[in-house]
């Protein structure tokens, strides 16, 4: 019966919740730092900014004629809407009324971008809000009433501008007449002298008449409310802005993660590494906290021996071979944890530090500094494995030959033959170098039963896992299937199952 870890349903365009989960714990520190950094810096720089303050001054707008008879009715302009005054609000003309000299074009936008109308409309009337923004609030309010006025100013010199000039036209009359009169002698020219009285009277009644309409007019604009200086100023806010630029930094944060995983160079998980492949992953060893030091979970290892023992049947001596691409993936931990897991099965077992540029069984068990060791058993001078458990010999590479490269290629094969056919152990685990830096295990690997090749999560590179694959495939090595180390959240893992793992192991991978 099969226990891989099947990676052929895999859909890399499927994204579950538990992905999205992983991506943010991966990127918990990004998440949590962009945020707060953005907010600091957007609450400090906010507090050296200028204040900002804004005064409104509220205009009453009559949209409706009220009881005006024919000849007001005649006299007076058509009605504007809300939307009309607003622009004649924020027009050149008004503009300049305020300060009563002449605005060029770019001082005209520095208002207008200070200057803000907005209103409420209602069924007969409506209001005007004229608001101004200034660095200092009594300046605020004295520009926002200033504008006021001008535009009641404005809309009364509109509304009465027709009746104005009547009343002038007949003034003109009316002096005219006087001057006549005062040239005529009644005595001698009275009919011409009564008939310049009866016009003047006529005229002095419209003139009076016009004065009454024009206190009778209602000036469709007035100020219902004038502004005040404020209080508080509306701007900046630091930390409204800071929140805001906290929600922007989270959004950044998200958008940088899930970038960085769509373009990263490492291998994720071990879906991507079966994906990259096409091997199975026998065994998913966790990512272990610095207080477990390098001790590896034996259930981990039994489920790795599991999965692997049936690939070596037929073998009288099963010699398997832990590689990795590169140093730094935990290949070592993982022969050390097989090794043992096939010892405590009660299977002989010999443990082989074939890593001779970089070795290190004899630093991981403590083994003695100076005795025979790969070297010796290999040029057959001295084959004296330590004993360190039950069923378990380890032989360590004390004294690393010169040349591995060429000292490899001229005794192992034999060597390696002759401890298998010797039938002294049923199982041989040989811990070997990386296979891109150096080619040891390029040498190894043809002569051993099969070879396990070691990804790192976040750690291996995907274009290193494949060279890798496609070097041994170019020898006619095919690996067993991929152990996949330094896994965050393993599936092959029983963290406070049934037993206790580290008892009475601890000495061996500490």
């Amino acid at each position: 019966m099969e226990h891989y870890i099947r990676t052929s349903d895999y859909n890399d365009s499927e994204v579950s919740i538990g992905d999205i989960v992983d991506i943010l714990k991966n990127h918990l520190v990004l998440l949590i730092t962009l945020p707060l950094l953005l907010g600091l810096i957007s609450f400090f720089y906010s507090i050296l900014l200028p204040s900002v303050y804004s005064s409104s001054s509220k205009v009453l707008v009559l949209l409706n004629d009220f009881s005006l008879d024919a000849q007001s009715i005649d006299l007076l302009p058509e009605p504007l809407d809300l939307d009309t005054y607003k622009e004649i609000a924020l027009s050149k003309n008004i503009l300049t009324k305020i300060y009563n000299v002449k605005l060029d074009n770019v001082q005209l936008q520095k208002l207008r971008d200070r200057f803000s109308v907005r209103y409420s409309e209602g069924k007969r009337s409506g209001i005007l809000f004229l608001t101004v923004e200034s660095n200092d609030p009594k300046s605020a309010a004295l520009e926002a009433n200033a504008w006021a006025n001008a535009l009641v100013a404005w809309e009364r010199e509109r509304s009465l501008g027709t009746l104005l000039d009547e009343k002038k036209s007949l003034r003109a009359q009316l002096k005219a007449v006087d001057h006549q009169l005062s040239s005529l002698n009644p005595a001698l020219d009275a009919d011409r002298y009564a008939s310049l009285k009866l016009l003047k009277t006529s005229l002095q009644r419209k003139i009076d008449q016009l004065d009454v309409l024009e206190a009778g007019i209602k000036v469709r604009l007035r100020i219902l409310e004038p502004a005040q200086p404020p209080i508080k100023p509306i701007k900046p806010r630091p930390i409204l802005n800071s929140i805001l630029a906290g929600l922007f930094g989270i959004i950044l944060a998200l958008f940088i993660a899930f970038l960085f995983e769509s373009v990263s160079i490492q291998v994720r998980n071990s879906e991507e590494a079966a994906a990259i492949t096409g091997l199975p992953v026998l065994a998913e060893f966790p990512r272990l906290s610095n207080k477990n030091g390098d001790s590896l979970p034996r259930e981990t290892a039994l489920f790795l021996k599991t999965n692997l023992t049936p690939l070596l049947r037929g073998e009288d001596t099963g010699v398997i071979v832990v590689t990795s691409t590169v140093e730094g993936e935990g290949k070592t931990s993982i022969a050390l944890a097989l090794a043992l897991s096939y010892a405590h099965e009660g299977k002989s077992t010999l443990l082989v530090d074939g890593d001779l540029r970089k070795p290190e069984v004899k630093k991981r068990l403590s083994l003695p500094l100076q005795a025979p060791g790969l070297k010796e058993a290999m040029e057959g001078t001295d084959f004296s494995p330590m004993n360190v458990t039950n069923n378990l010999d380890v032989l360590p590479c004390v004294n690393p030959p010169a040349d591995a490269n060429d000292f490899i290629s001229k005794y192992f094969k034999a060597w390696i033959k002759h401890v298998a056919e010797s039938r002294q152990y049923g199982y041989i685990i040989i811990d070997t170098a990386p296979v891109l830096p150096v080619p040891d295990t390029l040498i190894m690997a043809p002569h051993a039963s099969g070879l396990l090749l070691v990804a790192a999560e976040r750690r291996t590179s995907k274009k290193a896992l494949h060279t890798s694959i496609n070097i041994l495939a170019h020898l006619g090595v095919k690996p067993y299937g991929l152990v996949m180390n330094f896994v965050k959240n393993p599936s092959t893992i029983f963290l406070g199952g049934y037993e206790n793992y580290h008892s009475g192991e601890k000495s061996l991978f500490a």
